[in-house]
């Protein structure tokens, strides 16, 4: 249950941008409030285990290990510490696990914050963010009381308990409330944090399918920039609004890292910008580089598909030596003259008059004998109108482009899956 448990609270940090810090204090602070109501004489003797790395959520009691027991609530006997561990002498203190209240409250919470992510996701089929706050936490409350009183019916092994179940389905509901509220109000400061761009060395972004990362000072600053703007505006999604995932990633100079994952409306006027930095030289050759050197030694297949006028697309699946010469003679210096390697996130006439319906994919690996282990890199390339080596490739070896505006006058749309793949190989031992 515990891993369980640890794993909903995950869930939760990745749909609703909770920190799971935040809800470990929350929860923690719920359990000893719960347990000291029914079990004062133990004051400040009570404590809270939440270890993340462990998966170990316990609730113990600690007491001072002594010869002659006065305060049974805070002290006890060598004989019995013994019991425990034959390492115990006069004075240690020993934490005595407290097994029944905690699993109560540890199904309780785990019920109360799994139920409306469950409910949306699974049987709804809506993401936690597009939920209305009041059914979100109706759901919450609900999944609350019934964690806590069928586990109040299986400590006690009786379907009848006691009235004083209540309070403790009022705590956990009242938890899972107060974490569910405070991520809607960012009441951490979660979701506005962002780092002094003096901190700051290095920044990722990843929008759509583009995962670009920054090191020079303009463009951190851009990316703080976008990061800010998006926390200000909090756009609404409702159920109909298309949407465009933007994850931030900053690496820190103490070696920490801060990552933030927001959802866009394709409506929102962000999209130009994040678009711009995108386009940034620096962004462009770092997304246009493999991590792997495109070699003889670690190409694994190259194959480019294309659009033709019948609407049909095709594959064309290269040699070695073929993908080696079109990219060093043809794809880096177009990338080198800004001409490859475009990111379009808006909805703009300019993408169907200046990029073909042709897509160039290299995959690479690098095996290590040291470690056995397989390292993979991919990437891809779409010619554009000035991708001047590129075409010019592209036709010596019998493959005539179409812009991707003309693809669809002749029944291709660059957007979807063709009608009819066809592969073409000029090598079928290559890639083996």
């Amino acid at each position: 249950m515990n891993a369980e448990f640890f794993a909903a609270v995950e869930d939760i940090e990745k749909e609703k941008g909770i920190p799971r810090g935040y809800m470990y204090e929350k929860i923690q602070q719920a359990m000893l409030a719960a347990f000291r109501k029914d079990n004062p004489e133990y004051g400040e003797n009570v404590e809270v285990i939440l270890d993340e790395n462990k998966k170990r959520i316990e609730l113990v009691i600690n007491k001072t290990v002594v010869n002659e027991v006065e305060d049974p609530t805070a002290e006890i006997d060598v004989d019995s510490a013994h019991q425990l561990s034959k390492r115990y002498s006069v004075g240690d203190t020993v934490a005595i696990p407290v097994l029944k209240p905690v699993l109560k409250y540890i199904v309780a919470l785990f019920a109360g914050l799994a139920m409306p992510v469950g409910v949306y996701g699974m049987l709804l089929n809506v993401p936690a963010y597009r939920a209305h706050l009041a059914p979100f936490l109706l759901l919450a409350v609900l999944g609350a009381a019934l964690g806590f009183v069928i586990s109040e019916m299986v400590i006690r092994k009786s379907l009848r308990i006691p009235r004083t179940v209540w309070r403790g389905c009022a705590v956990t509901a009242a938890v899972c409330c107060l974490v569910v509220v405070g991520a809607k109000c960012d009441l951490t400061g979660y979701a506005r944090r962002i780092p002094d761009i003096a901190q700051v060395k290095s920044a990722r972004i990843i929008c759509n399918s583009y995962n670009t990362a920054l090191t020079e000072a303009e463009n951190i600053q851009a990316v703080e920039d976008i990061h800010r703007a998006v926390v200000s505006e909090r756009e609404k999604i409702t159920d109909d609004t298309s949407i465009t995932s933007l994850q931030l990633t900053y690496k820190l100079s103490n070696g920490k890292v801060l990552m933030r994952e927001y959802t866009l409306p394709n409506t929102s006027t962000r999209l130009a910008q994040i678009e711009q930095v995108l386009n940034c030289d620096e962004a462009r050759t770092s997304r246009n580089t493999p991590e792997l050197a495109v070699t003889l030694e670690h190409l694994t297949y190259t194959n480019i598909g294309y659009e033709t006028e019948s609407g049909d697309y095709l594959y064309m699946e290269l040699t070695a030596e073929q993908a080696l010469d079109l990219y060093e003679n043809a794809i880096v210096p177009d990338c080198a003259d800004g001409t490859m390697g475009r990111a379009w996130l808006t909805d703009s006439g300019t993408r169907q008059s200046t990029a073909y319906a042709v897509t160039i994919s290299y995959q690479l690996s690098q095996y290590d004998p040291a470690t056995g282990e397989t390292t993979y890199a991919d990437v891809d390339y779409t010619p554009l109108t000035d991708s001047t080596r590129t075409l010019a490739w592209l036709r010596a070896h019998g493959i005539e482009p179409l812009l991707e505006g003309d693809s669809s006058k002749y029944g291709g749309d660059a957007d979807t899956q063709p009608a009819i793949n066809t592969y073409e190989t000029t090598d079928s031992s290559f890639g083996r």
